[in-house]
């Protein structure tokens, strides 16, 4: 074969030299894509050196031999019909992704690229020339794309949590998932190409222009919103929103999930407990004034009967009745003691400010706990409900102050400015982490009193404690008592 020239045989006909300049030699030899021309039964006429490196056979080997040895059998009979349909003259030109297979019996994926071309040395006789591009890598990564889209798109549409696409400028729903069918009770066709608004889902459109004008401002929203289903009901979802970009479309990624059934749950649970502490206190009540009125007096009965027959005797025995009678005067204290502990009576006679300061002098008497209390602007006469809520958080402060703080001090604040009522308790001890005890029956406690009467509590464990509860008052509570110190300043140590 002469350097210049491709020799090649046309069926029914000698083999014709071909002219191939040593220019476009070198141009074929060397682009980095394979280059082949066959004849339009697909014997190949001329092989450049990059499709001899992709496939593994020499020039010689591929020269000898038709497109056969490099097409997977059971692709052969399609790439055949081809090259009938270019001898008949029905096909101009192609591309086509194909697997092709090397000496070693590995496969890859190749972009194939066909078009006639007609050798004026044949006297117009037509041959074809592939051009073949190793796309085995792009091949690769586009699988793994579409495996990860369809991942996505498969949790996208079966998260159990409803999720919308929508546009941030028209509020169109873009795309919608299976849990957002549910929810609603819409169909995803029914959705597509519709507002919320249209859709009668919001009960607060002013809520969702809200949620489109922070995915303006890349600003994530999250809470709990109301919407209404297709039926008609009323719902509660918790949820999220994010911005995204589509196509260059500000659009809003958003998620809900349905906890109307949790709130109710958590409505009837606040009720119960709330049932509870009126119980608790309706019982805490009922055996202080059965210590005080049954068992108290029989005690207090009982400790005349021996103080009289004290009195009456002057030997050994009036002696040990004079140690009886100390011991009676103790039990009858420590009852009264445990009745104020149940139910304070000054709640009912001398109001809050008064109780409170019964409370830190027992805890001076029986822990040695130092208490500094003071009060400013409290109404005369506190509602039952909100006085026995206040004077229940102080006990149980003080009580966790003796058992955990390790602290000998600390501080109470009672103060109103006629439409709120303010209780301020703190000590420098240990503190705790609030996340630790959050579930506590103690805590759980203040919170619920606190609720059930409209108010705010809070709680830090930083550096001791501290609680801060605020109560509303009703205007009919608005009377405002003098201002009354009671150990007022820093709590003093022995």
């Amino acid at each position: 074969m002469n350097a210049g020239r491709v020799n090649f045989t046309i069926p029914g006909e000698e083999t014709s030299p071909v002219q191939c300049p040593d220019t476009f030699r070198a141009a074929f030899e060397q682009v980095p894509t394979g280059i082949a021309i066959n004849d339009l039964y697909g014997r190949y006429l001329y092989v450049n050196q990059r499709l001899c490196d992709l496939t593994g056979y020499t020039r010689e080997e591929l020269l000898a031999a038709d497109v056969g040895a490099l097409i997977p059998p059971e692709e052969l009979p399609g790439c055949l019909e081809l090259f009938a349909k270019f001898r008949e003259g029905n096909i101009q030109a192609y591309s086509i992704e194909k697997r092709y297979m090397r000496k070693d019996g590995s496969a890859f994926w190749a972009k194939l690229s066909v078009t006639p071309m007609v050798d004026e040395m044949t006297q117009g006789q037509t041959q074809l020339i592939a051009v073949i591009d190793d796309i085995s890598e792009y091949k690769a990564a586009r699988d793994r794309q579409l495996k990860a889209e369809e991942k996505c798109s498969k949790a996208f549409r079966q998260t159990p949590m409803a999720v919308m696409i929508s546009s941030a400028i028209d509020h169109r729903y873009l795309e919608v998932n299976d849990a957002f069918e549910h929810l609603t009770g819409y169909a995803r066709a029914e959705a597509i190409g519709h507002t919320p608004m249209e859709m009668n889902l919001c009960l607060d459109p002013e809520q969702r222009m809200m949620i489109a004008r922070a995915a303006l401002a890349g600003q994530r929203v999250s809470g709990e919103y109301r919407f209404r289903t297709r039926d008609g009901r009323v719902c509660i979802a918790m949820g999220y929103a994010e911005p995204i970009d589509i196509d260059g479309e500000p659009c809003v990624l958003s998620a809900a999930m349905d906890i109307t059934d949790r709130k109710r749950m958590e409505i009837e649970l606040q009720d119960l407990s709330g049932q509870l502490i009126k119980t608790q206190d309706e019982e805490r009540r009922r055996i202080s004034t059965e210590l005080t009125d049954s068992l108290g007096q029989s005690v207090a009965a009982v400790s005349f009967e021996v103080s009289h027959l004290f009195r009456s005797l002057h030997n050994e025995c009036g002696r040990e009745l004079q140690a009886i009678s100390a011991k009676i005067q103790d039990i009858a204290s420590g009852i009264a003691i445990i009745s104020q502990s149940l139910h304070p009576s000054g709640l009912d006679y001398t109001g809050l400010p008064w109780a409170i300061e019964v409370l830190c002098r027992q805890s001076l008497h029986l822990y040695g706990l130092h208490v500094a209390f003071k009060h400013e602007g409290v109404p005369a006469f506190l509602p039952p409900d909100i006085a026995l809520c206040l004077y229940r958080i102080v006990q149980e402060a003080l009580s966790n102050v003796v058992e955990h703080s390790g602290s000998r001090e600390a501080w109470i604040e009672l103060t109103s400015n006629g439409a709120e009522i303010r209780l301020a308790f703190w000590d420098r001890g240990a503190g705790f982490h609030v996340a630790a005890t959050r579930s506590g029956l103690g805590l759980l406690a203040m919170r619920e009193r606190t609720r059930r009467l409209d108010g705010e509590f809070s709680i830090r464990g930083q550096g001791g404690t501290r609680i801060d509860v605020c109560i509303p008052l009703r205007i009919s509570d608005n009377l405002l008592a003098p201002s009354l110190d009671f150990a007022a300043g820093e709590p003093k140590t022995e």
